[in-house]
């Protein structure tokens, strides 16, 4: 698949999540899209696509969050910054920043894996393992791969019977998007990179394109998505404002 048609192909499937057309990501300014799902949750998550910023929110912000976008006038791009200007920080709970990456078939690049290490499909059976890995990672860390071995896709890369980086993807937005998570005394080693190889193996056989996120300070997760020959597609950021 060339280069340009698998941008088309990418771009055609964020279009459709979003319900507008692959041209407005290269026209400056803002869609916003009020969803369901994040109801109650005090959330706007702003997606960065070339040109154009896509802000998905909690409905009952929409008063405020429209307010601020009619203050900025047409065509221009919202952003977390713009919103700490107009509401300041105390109103500001978190901010998160993300990097979304995908892979082109044939662009993956496979290391050689030492000896001492496997790899293997999950199943149920190895849970016990899985829940060693867990408690030596922070909530945060787990939080943030979101690894289930019930996810359509999980591999493994063991040391003898140690589970030593894990994988897992589930479909969302018509790509396989993947998590990794790694014990900390084996990061470093580019094991979660022969996870996210064997990964992407199982997403081809689909006929899916990989999709690869990581925060945005995570400079280690992002040196996996690189090495492997991920290529960053767009970048997001996530505003969750205080009750009240």
């Amino acid at each position: 698949m060339s280069l340009k048609d698998f941008n088309r192909q990418v771009d055609g499937l964020w279009a459709a999540h979003f319900g507008c057309e692959p041209s407005a990501f290269d026209r400056e300014g803002t869609t916003v899209l009020p969803r369901d799902h994040l109801r109650g949750e005090r959330l706007i998550h702003i997606v960065y696509i070339r040109k154009h910023a896509l802000a998905e929110y909690d409905p009952a912000l929409e008063a405020d969050l429209l307010g601020v976008i009619t203050g900025l006038g047409p065509g221009k791009v919202l952003s977390s910054e713009l919103l700490q200007r107009a509401w300041g920080d105390a109103r500001l709970a978190e901010l998160e920043s993300g990097l979304i990456f995908h892979l082109r078939p044939g662009d993956l690049v496979r290391p050689e894996l030492d000896w001492q290490f496997t790899m293997h499909r999950l199943s149920f059976d190895d849970e016990p393992a899985l829940n060693a890995l867990r408690q030596r990672c922070t909530e945060h860390e787990i939080d943030d791969a979101y690894v289930e071995i019930g996810h359509e896709i999980a591999w493994g890369c063991f040391k003898a019977l140690q589970l030593t980086a894990v994988g897992s993807g589930y479909r969302r937005n018509g790509f396989m998007d993947y998590g990794v998570l790694t014990d900390p005394d084996f990061r470093g080693q580019g094991l979660a990179r022969h996870v996210v190889c064997a990964l992407t193996d199982d997403t081809n056989e689909r006929g899916l394109i990989p999709q690869y996120r990581c925060n945005r300070v995570n400079r280690g997760s992002r040196r996996v998505a690189e090495a492997a020959g991920f290529t960053l597609y767009f970048t997001t950021e996530s505003v969750k404002l205080k009750a009240g």
